[in-house]
């Protein structure tokens, strides 16, 4: 049955998109209502307004800037969707066809920051709403495309005002295409979407740092039927179940085909999904379905917001084209969607050429005695858009990245280096338009030169046994690549009652125990002679029920 409606739905979007007859175009712009659009008398400065004389049929096209559902402080007035209305974003603001506009260039964000700037607290409930009947509701030929929907906050404890921050669906089955749902807030359900009895289509959409108080850190279904498709979910985080997607109903037919989830979080459980289907898909530890893989994506900069995808990811070419519809023709990027038979996971088509980095490899222990050590980097075979300059990215010690640009050779030099120094690195090529390729981060490490020496009673900053240093600071202060020298005695993870407290062992750093303590060699130790004891007993000697 499902089938045979996605069919019929199919065949009506042909006729809905850039195709009404009779359909009229509403220009929107930002301004102060002298904005001109081409040649064009009439251009709303006010979106708001804009919806309100907007009839079924007609098409907004919105240009870049930002819009708000109030110019007040009334947290309960949103933009509400009218069934049959399609809204466009991402014009400049001069486009005389549909197909010329960018909305990655020209973003057209619509925000529920009408209070305090950046004072969440006080922003709208919801950003968007569509709210219907079921005897009359809101249909798929609703259209929202090419938008930035963010900073809605409902934050009530009560009422609809407490789910759908972004967007709130009643009744309501919009289709959802190239939009972006970022940092958006529920104080229930479904960060940035709610979605009760309806069917609503998302396509090229990103959901990134939406976050819920209880299920659905991104999107929270009701007795709903959503698809999602070629979707991605970053970073979305819920206070119970499903950071990325909840669906109350795993028989209502909610699915995600060809996409991406990772790094999102629920603190009960389904970091991602939680009772919905899910196909041809990146799910970062894993989830059921056919086709579904557990790789990192390799995004370029995700801590930066850019989800292009580097030219050894896992997701190019691994989504299956017989799941999309036929109305999904581009990327997020306005790229063909499919190429040769072939799509990807996640919301771009492509990849991206980086440059390659070649020395020092990664995890690389360097010599304790450097003080300077050249990065190199190399070209990637078959690069599509030549470089104009290399940008290198460094931090040492987990300080502040700091950036050298406009390199136009493949080599850089750090100087000022000292032991112990851990150094992550990374560099983007420049390509016109000044966007840059980034490489995925490197790290290496300046030998410490000694090991670190640890005694029961150790104050000293551990570099020889006289200046011995406590376990809990050696840990603290040990870097890849370190030895830990650890005494004879009884140590314990705290000298208070937090029975939380541990002793955490990091990556690439070794313990060893059973010395006496005035060894040169780690074969001069005896494990057996001097027992070196990692004890729980924190609280009342020989009372375990008060221990680590």
């Amino acid at each position: 049955m499902k089938q045979v409606y996605k069919q019929l739905l199919t065949a009506l979007l042909s006729i809905f998109i850039f195709s009404s007859a009779n359909a009229a175009i509403l220009y929107v712009k930002p301004g102060t209502g002298s904005s001109v659009w081409q040649d064009k008398t009439t251009v709303y400065s006010d979106l708001q307004t804009a919806l309100a004389d907007a009839i079924s049929g007609d098409q907004l096209w919105v240009a870049a800037g930002t819009y708000k559902p109030t110019t007040g402080t009334d947290r309960t007035i949103s933009f509400q969707l009218k069934d049959g209305v399609e809204l466009y974003g991402g014009f400049a603001g001069n486009e005389t066809e549909p197909g010329q506009r960018n909305w990655q260039t020209n973003p057209t964000i619509l925000s529920g920051d009408i209070g305090v700037a950046e004072d969440n607290t006080d922003n709208s409930c919801h950003v968007l709403t569509a709210v219907a009947t079921e005897l009359s509701p809101i249909s798929n030929s609703t259209i929202l495309d090419g938008f930035i929907v963010e900073k809605g906050y409902a934050s009530f404890s009560s009422n609809i005002n407490n789910s759908g921050g972004g967007l709130y669906l009643s009744y309501a089955s919009p289709l959802i295409r190239n939009t972006w749902f970022r940092n958006n807030y529920a104080y229930y359900y479904g960060g940035a979407v709610y979605a009760s009895s309806s069917s609503a289509l998302f396509a090229n959409v990103l959901f990134t740092n939406n976050e819920s108080g209880d299920v659905g850190g991104a999107v929270y279904s009701y007795n709903s039927g959503a698809d999602f498709y070629s979707c991605l979910f970053y970073d979305n985080n819920a206070g119970y179940w499903g950071g990325a997607v909840y669906n109350n109903n795993s028989t209502s037919g909610t699915e995600v085909v060809n996409s991406i989830a990772w790094n999102n979080n629920a603190l009960q459980g389904y970091p991602h999904f939680c009772y919905l289907s899910v196909q041809h898909s990146i799910v970062q530890n894993g989830y059921t379905g056919e086709g579904n893989l557990n790789l990192d994506p390799l995004f370029i900069d995700a801590g930066n917001g850019d989800f292009r995808l580097a030219m050894n990811s896992p997701a190019l070419e691994a989504g299956q084209v017989e799941l999309l519809p036929e109305w999904l023709t581009v990327d997020y990027a306005g790229k063909p969607r499919v190429t040769e038979g072939k799509t990807n996971m996640g919301v771009y088509e492509g990849k991206v050429f980086t440059p390659i980095l070649i020395s020092p490899e990664d995890l690389s222990l360097l010599n304790g005695d450097l003080t300077e050590v050249e990065l190199s980097w190399q070209k990637p075979e078959g690069l599509s858009e030549d470089f104009v300059s290399y940008t290198l990215e460094y931090r040492v010690n987990n300080n502040a990245v700091q950036s050298v640009t406009a390199l136009e050779g493949y080599s850089y030099t750090l100087t000022g280096l000292m032991p112990a120094d851990v150094i992550q690195w990374r560099v983007g090529g420049v390509v016109e338009g000044s966007l840059l390729n980034r490489s995925q981060w490197r790290t290496f490490t300046i030998k410490r030169g000694h090991p670190l020496y640890v005694s029961p009673d150790g104050t000293g900053s551990g570099s020889s046994w006289t200046d011995a240093i406590n376990l809990q600071d050696a840990l603290g202060i040990a870097v890849y690549g370190d030895q830990l020298w650890v005494a004879a005695g009884t140590y314990k993870p705290t000298d208070g009652t937090d029975r939380t407290v541990s002793f955490q062992l990091k990556e690439g750093v070794e313990l060893y125990g059973g010395f006496a303590g005035n060894e040169t060699e780690p074969g001069q130790r005896n494990w057996q002679k001097n027992p070196t004891i990692l004890s729980g007993d924190i609280g009342v000697a020989e009372d375990n029920t008060d221990n680590s």
